[in-house]
């Protein structure tokens, strides 16, 4: 027997609970959890496996349905690394106001924030608090994450990096009005701090959108990355009835698994945050990579799953590492013989904005990639197994970097999926894919390990209605459901609703100064140059040129634009702040004045935004793949990839094609992969009814906190 604790507002209950009866008892509390605030820790859950194996499944809180919540963040102790208790505070986390340590010595479980459950139009109102405290050695500053945080490096160029003195919250994904967006100028102090920031805040969450995976983070200015990687995370469900239709084609609530991948470097009882940035030459790759996986808080472990459909709920909340997932077979390996590859198991339903148009099946041999930011609900249907497969391996292929990293180089991060990713050739074990076997072995690989267990006759009886859901079943859901929100579904593709209006186009330029600064190589007129770059673009000039076409001048309804001759563009903005060379807040006591605007956006309108991903040569051509990928991160909307390019050597731009998983064109996202030499065209919707400012950025934190973020303003519908 496992106790569950059930936190409501008459106190704490012990609630005896069975291993086996675990699934059914969480379908049948669903309903009743649904009607107001509870809190249940999933302590305990270990669905047919050792609790040591499932861990990285088990030690969740879930919140279903608050109308209201209290959550602040604290300096705690949580066993990062596993069956060492810290002595002191290692982290930073997202606690519940009222919450105690789940052990007697005060050491939490995991960093994860609480998994808050919503439903759709159901308002949820979050208090916000920092409860942290300001630093002992460095004047009106916070205190340093407990994870081996070094200050921060200044690597924008002439930019002023802001000294970490506030917190702030994001919820990733939510349509909400601008004052509870998680502004990085309106964040959270510290108590009594000199600078007027209130200790707390109440943000309004109203839901008005399909049911999707959220998440809500740390966006502190200049200091997303460490404030993230110390913990601060968590993961946020809208639900409808569609979601709840696709629970019931695989069975129940009982059978989704949410998935939190981030990766980590373990240090004796917590985690180092330093040791994963470069010393030797920190421009060479500025950001954070881990040498272990760590899923939903803990290092990825075992689980046990019954041969049915499961539905995984994927989020890369890690720094600047992407993912490459697919399925293997360990035991065809060690035999070498029979099929390694089971990706076939693997149908992409959703993904940012909520369910798909149609389904995407996975081949054999295919991968998911997710960067930073993204989310991937994916339905698991073990039923297609072959009888004697029972065990399986999640893992990241994403691997080339890894391998290639010597003594002297730090490991690169994603730029192509050529350049990244070492997928297997076949199906079937092969000694051609040796490499691709012995890759697997590396620490980075194992996001989880699966014992799949028969159902007993009397189970699968029960259960074959919803074991394996068709095919058809599942698109015909997913059809049904496309057009609820923002774009209409004309059965192959997401679209534009009838009779509406376009705002003007839009050019972003992301950049990995992969040629030098400022050299006569890159456009000299352009001083300040940092490590990476996101330049705004105006109307026609000579600030910068592209062999693409885009009609800028803000008219109503503007035409596509497309590969053309080099045609120039003006700079309309490429730093956050008004000036490059403000003080920082510790010597100013606020904030640099704001950038105004020059995207401004009216709710109710499409625009399409052309986001672009370049080394810094002029005239542009393709250099081989140098610069880094960027996840592109646009607050408040969704948008669909209608079109992709890619430069090449010539300095022309060639049609596309997508990651071998993608789904451009029949899924919602605000967060696409831009690889390295592509531009990427973006369907943006705009929703009506929020005004505000918002944020759009690269989800590499170090990039964000590198300077890579900018803004826009949504007005009011004309």
């Amino acid at each position: 027997m496992k106790s569950k604790q059930h936190n409501d507002n008459a106190g704490l209950m012990q609630l005896p609970l069975a291993r086996r009866g675990f699934l059914s008892w969480c379908a049948a509390a669903a309903a009743p959890l649904l009607a107001g605030q509870a809190t249940v820790s999933l302590t305990g859950c270990v669905l047919g496996g050792s609790d040591a194996a499932t861990r990285p499944f088990a030690d969740l809180t879930v919140l279903d349905a608050p109308s209201s919540l209290s959550i602040s963040v604290q300096s705690r102790k949580v066993q990062w690394v596993p069956g060492r208790d810290p002595a002191a505070a290692n982290a930073w986390v997202y606690l519940v106001s009222g919450s105690t340590a789940a052990s007697g010595n005060g050491v939490l479980p995991n960093h994860l924030g609480p998994i808050i459950n919503v439903r759709r139009d159901s308002n949820c109102q979050v208090t916000w608090a920092n409860a942290l405290s300001v630093s002992t050695t460095r004047p009106d500053t916070l205190a340093l994450p407990p994870i081996n945080s070094p200050d921060s490096a200044d690597v924008c160029g002439n930019v002023t990096v802001q000294s970490d003195v506030a917190l702030v919250t994001h919820l990733h994904g939510a349509r909400v009005q601008g004052d509870s967006d998680g502004w990085p100028l309106t964040p959270l102090g510290y108590e009594g701090n000199p600078y007027g920031f209130p200790s707390s805040l109440s943000y309004s969450y109203p839901n008005h959108q399909r049911s999707a995976m959220l998440w809500y983070h740390d966006h502190a200015m200049d200091h997303t990355g460490r404030h993230v990687h110390a913990g601060l995370a968590g993961v946020y469900f809208i639900r409808d009835a569609a979601d709840d239709a696709l629970l019931n084609l695989v069975g129940g609530i009982s059978q989704e698994l949410p998935v939190v991948i981030q990766d980590r470097i373990q240090k004796d009882t917590g985690v180092d945050y330093a040791a994963g940035m470069p010393t030797v030459d920190p421009l060479a790759r500025p950001e954070f990579l881990g040498t272990s996986i760590f899923v939903n808080g803990h290092p990825a472990g075992t689980i046990s799953l019954a041969r049915r459909t499961w539905r995984l709920r994927l989020l890369n909340a890690s720094n600047a590492r992407t993912y490459a997932l697919a399925l293997c077979n360990p035991a065809a390996i060690a035999a070498q013989s029979g099929q390694v590859w089971h990706s076939q198991c693997l149908r992409i339903v959703g993904a940012d904005g909520g369910l798909l148009g149609r389904s995407v099946a996975l081949g054999a041999t295919d991968v998911i990639v997710l960067a930073p930011g993204q989310r991937r609900d994916v339905l698991i249907d073990l039923t297609a197994l072959p009888a004697g497969v029972t065990d399986l391996r999640l893992v990241n292929l994403n691997l080339l970097a890894t391998l290639a990293v010597d003594e002297s180089t730090p490991e690169a991060i994603y730029t192509t999926f050529v350049d990244s990713v070492l997928p297997p050739t076949q199906a079937s074990y092969t000694a051609t894919d040796a490499n691709v076997y012995a890759a697997l072995n590396q620490p980075l690989t194992d996001v989880m390990r699966c014992t799949v267990a028969d159902l007993a006759p009397v189970d699968a009886a029960a259960i074959a209605s919803v074991r394996s859901p068709s095919v058809s079943a599942v698109d015909t859901l997913l059809a049904n459901a496309a057009a609820d929100d923002d774009f209409a579904w004309n059965g192959s593709r997401l679209t534009t609703l009838p009779n509406v209006n376009f705002g003007p186009n839009r050019l972003v330029v992301l950049m990995s100064n992969t040629e030098g600064k400022a050299t006569n190589e890159a456009v000299s007129t352009i001083s300040g140059w940092g490590d990476v770059q996101i330049f705004e673009m105006g109307g026609t000039g000579s600030d910068w040129s592209l062999p693409f076409d885009i009609d800028l001048a803000g008219s109503i309804n503007p035409s596509a634009g497309g590969p053309s001759t080099t045609k120039g563009y003006s700079l309309a903005r490429r730093s956050f702040f008004a000036s490059e060379t403000n003080a920082d807040i510790t010597t100013a006591k606020q904030y640099p004045t704001l950038h105004a605007p020059t995207i401004q956006c009216r709710g109710g309108t499409y625009e399409r935004w052309y986001v672009t991903n370049l080394g810094n040569i002029q005239p542009q051509v393709a250099n081989g793949n140098l610069p880094d990928m960027h996840p592109f991160h646009i607050h408040l909307v969704s948008f669909v990839v209608n079109r992709r390019w890619e430069l090449d050597a010539n300095g022309v731009y060639q049609p596309a094609t997508a990651l071998a998983d993608d789904f451009d064109l029949v899924g919602r996202q605000d967060t696409v992969l831009v690889p390295s030499n592509q531009m990427v065209e973006l369907l943006v919707y705009i929703p009506p009814g929020y005004t505000g400012k918002y944020a759009y950025h690269c989800h590499l934190l170090e990039h964000e906190d590198m300077c890579m973020m900018s803004h826009f303003e949504v007005l009011p519908a004309a």
